[in-house]
């Protein structure tokens, strides 16, 4: 009996080595065929090339409650002022020959904090989202911050981080920095 438990100790030990070698080259695999993507950073007032076709530039960041976004922006975000509110001011460059609904390309767009880890997609505020065909339009980004995202008490320490407005994620992560909103 014990050389029976010898040899199923040399299969165990060997089924565990080929598995280990496969886990280690698919490993290896995976992450020459997907590298980590290339950074792309901008800062506010520079243009950024979105496609071929779309120029954005981020004009300004700011955070409002419900009340001051009907003030200042005359959106109306409804009358809950427990939600509060990341506005960026943006500059949309339509050189196509056709016009385009920006808002089914800000959807893709993320407002990102670090370190706090907060990450949210955003809706656009505008009379109308079509930026007409050879164009600048500026238009109204909004980034809502519930409580459940940032509690109360955290939030104006959070809005000294550095915020990116991420435009594309991969193979080249290409955002717009805020350093901080004031």
């Amino acid at each position: 009996m014990k050389h029976f438990k010898y040899k199923k100790r040399i299969v165990v030990c060997l089924v565990t080595a080929v598995l280990v070698v496969l886990f280690i080259i698919g490993f290896i695999d995976v992450n020459s065929r997907f590298p980590q993507p290339q950074e792309e950073l901008h800062s506010i007032n520079e243009w950024v090339s979105w496609n071929d076709d779309i120029q954005i530039r981020a004009k300004s960041i700011d955070y409002c409650s419900t009340s001051e976004l009907t003030q200042k922006y005359g959106v109306n975000g409804g009358n809950n002022d427990n939600i509060f509110y990341v506005i960026t001011k943006l500059e949309v460059n339509n050189t196509s020959d056709k016009d385009i609904n920006f808002e089914h390309i800000f959807e893709k767009f993320n407002l990102v904090m670090y370190p706090v880890g907060y990450d949210n997609q955003g809706m656009i505020f505008a009379d109308s989202p079509i930026i007409a065909a050879n164009s600048t339009e500026e238009k109204i980004g909004c980034f809502t911050v519930s409580e459940g995202l940032i509690r109360n008490e955290r939030r104006e320490a959070a809005l000294q981080n550095d915020i990116y407005l991420c435009l594309k994620a991969y193979p080249v992560r290409q955002a717009i920095v805020f350093k901080g909103v004031q």
